[in-house]
C-alpha cells in the first residue's frame, strides 16, 4: 500500500501543475447563515454523538470524489476515516459544551480565501481556512479552530476538515 501510495503521489504531482487557482470571495449574508448553520450544527452533533448529523455536515463520498483529482481514491478514502476519527475524539473535548460563536472574521462583507483543497485537490476545488468558535464548558471559555471548510456546488458550505 505504501509503495501503490508514493507512486500515485509522483505520478500525479507530475501531471497537477504546481500552481492552484485561488480566489477572494466576499462572504454574502447568505454564506454567513450557511457556514454560521454548518458549524453550530457540527458543533452540537459532535458533543452529542449523534454520527448521521455528523456525516451530513461532512462533504460524501461522491462530494470528495468530485473534489479530488481522479486517480485518488485511496486519499478520499484515508481523509473520511481521519474525519470520523477526529469527530469522535472531538467528542470528549467538547462533552458538556456549549457553544458560544463564531469568529467576528466571518461576516458579512468580509474577505474569505478560496483555494484548491490540498495537492490532490481539483483546479475547481474551493477550499478555505476554518473559523474560530468560542465554546464554554462549566465556567471556562475555550477556542477552536475549525481547520478548513470547503464551498460546494451551489454554495453549499461543509467541513472539510476539523482538525484542530
Amino acid at each position: 500500500m505504501r509503495a501503490l501510495t508514493a507512486a500515485l503521489c509522483a505520478s500525479l504531482s507530475l501531471a497537477v501543475p504546481a500552481t492552484a487557482v485561488a480566489e477572494d470571495r466576499r462572504l454574502t449574508a447568505a454564506d454567513v447563515t450557511a457556514i454560521g448553520t454548518v458549524i453550530r450544527t457540527l458543533f452540537d452533533a459532535i458533543r452529542d454523538g449523534d454520527r448521521p448529523t455528523i456525516a451530513q455536515q461532512l462533504p460524501t463520498r461522491a462530494e470528495f470524489t468530485a473534489l479530488y483529482q481522479p486517480g485518488t481514491l485511496p486519499f478520499i478514502e484515508r481523509h473520511q476515516r481521519a474525519l470520523e476519527r477526529d469527530t469522535r475524539e472531538m467528542q470528549r473535548t467538547l462533552a458538556g459544551a456549549t457553544f458560544v460563536s463564531m469568529d467576528a472574521s466571518f461576516a458579512a462583507g468580509r474577505t474569505l480565501r478560496l483555494e484548491r483543497c490540498g495537492r490532490f485537490g481539483t483546479r475547481g476545488s474551493q477550499c478555505a481556512t476554518g473559523p474560530i468558535i468560542e465554546y464554554r464548558v462549566g465556567t471556562t471559555t475555550r477556542r477552536l479552530r475549525i481547520d478548513r471548510i470547503v464551498r460546494l456546488p451551489g454554495n453549499v458550505w461543509k467541513v472539510y476538515d476539523v482538525r484542530l
